[in-house]
């Protein structure tokens, strides 16, 4: 440390070795999934998660590939819910008015002391699902994509609302790239 004080060129290589031996995501989701009993395996660039700890998968048991996502992809919203009633009603209109209409919209409500039922009542293309317990909103999500069978899942937080094109943008998007997964960013 001593030697590379003085040289910020010296200090920036030492940071990036640093980075790449202790923050190389592949490399710590294998070491935390190996920790956890579950077998990583590398196919075409990617880290494919296997539920078993046989140490060798039979082939046969592989999961299918998820469909490509493209314009006419299944898609439907995931609004987990809880105690904000006050934006929700901006968050449904955005997601309503979406210039790719979704196939369908889910407000999943974490036992909130009421459920936004009035608010979720203006939107007759939105399903409200509430949970007994309160338990989180990824363990919701979780449950609906589990229960369901679309394409596609496009996650929005209840307090939050979406550009028009978003959903169209996305799947433009993941067409053109063949990416399994995209997303989008915020603006404040």
């Amino acid at each position: 440390i001593e030697r590379i004080a003085g040289d910020p060129a010296a200090a920036g290589r030492a940071a990036r070795e640093i980075a790449r031996e202790h923050f190389d995501a592949e490399r710590v989701l294998g070491r935390l999934l190996t920790d956890i009993g579950v077998a990583p395996t590398r196919t075409r660039g990617t880290v494919d998660v296997h539920g078993s700890t046989d140490p060798e998968p039979a082939a046969a048991e592989e999961r299918p590939r998820a469909p490509r996502l493209h314009e006419d992809c299944t898609v439907l919203a995931l609004v987990p819910h809880y105690e904000c009633e006050q934006y929700l009603d901006d968050c449904l209109a955005s997601l309503s008015a979406q210039t790719r209409p979704l196939d369908g919209i889910v407000v999943i409500d974490d036992a909130s002391a009421e459920a936004p039922v009035g608010i979720v009542s203006r939107y007759p293309n939105v399903t409200l699902m509430q949970a007994d317990e309160n338990s989180g909103p990824y363990r919701l999500v979780q449950q609906i994509i589990n229960d369901t069978d679309y394409d596609a899942y496009l996650f929005q937080d209840a307090d939050d609302w979406s550009a028009p094109d978003r959903l169209q943008k996305l799947l433009e998007h993941a067409e053109a790239t063949g990416a399994d997964m995209v997303g989008s960013q915020e603006v404040r």
